[in-house]
């Protein structure tokens, strides 16, 4: 068998040792990790030490409650049909200019998304174009919109994540945060057309 050079020590796959590489690594891990391991679990003892020394701050999940109570961020939600026959939605958000907002239309009786578009935020209002169906216009029916925007760097442009702090300076009914903690907006407005 081949052996391989190391700075001058010899060494052999673990293999031809009669080992299997995964046992000896965990070995060598819990060699390793244990002093660490004993200084985390504190051994029954308090650490000397609190985490603003180590030079990083947890912020625990902010109460979900608090988030949604303040003022609206949807301050104005107009569903309506065009001459022609097609659903639009008009509205004015609390938003900077370029905030990017999506509305979904789905029907009330089964949940089916039937048309969904992005908006641009103009001087605090949005206007859809006319949101197209599979079948052309979408018949009379109750409808659920569903007003949502992340706050992170594919979404917003740079003002708004500037602006926002990422969407965590927001409250109000609708914000909310994510599964790592991020901002988010999500708001439901039922309605029949």
């Amino acid at each position: 068998m081949r052996r391989a050079s190391l700075g001058g020590v010899r060494a052999r796959p673990c293999a031809a040792r009669g080992r299997a590489p995964s046992l000896r690594f965990a070995a060598l891990a819990a060699i390793v990790m244990a002093p660490a391991a004993l200084a985390i679990a504190g051994c029954g003892e308090k650490p000397a030490h609190n985490a603003d020394s180590l030079g990083f701050q947890f912020d625990p999940a902010p109460d979900s409650a608090a988030i949604a109570r303040g003022e609206p961020l949807l301050r104005e939600f107009e569903p309506y049909r065009a001459s022609d026959g097609a659903l639009r939605v008009r509205g004015r958000f609390a938003l900077p200019d370029g905030a990017r907002l999506e509305i979904s239309v789905r029907r009330d009786s089964d949940g089916r998304e039937m048309a969904r578009e992005q908006v641009l935020l103009i001087s605090g209002g949005f206007d859809t174009p006319p949101m197209p169906s599979q079948g052309g216009t979408l018949p009379e029916d109750r409808y659920r919109f569903e007003i949502r925007t992340e706050f992170n760097r594919v979404w917003q442009p740079e003002n708004v994540i500037d602006a926002t702090r990422s969407g965590l300076s927001l409250t109000g009914p609708g914000m909310g945060r994510g599964a790592h903690g991020e901002a988010i907006y999500r708001m439901t407005v039922e309605k029949t057309l």
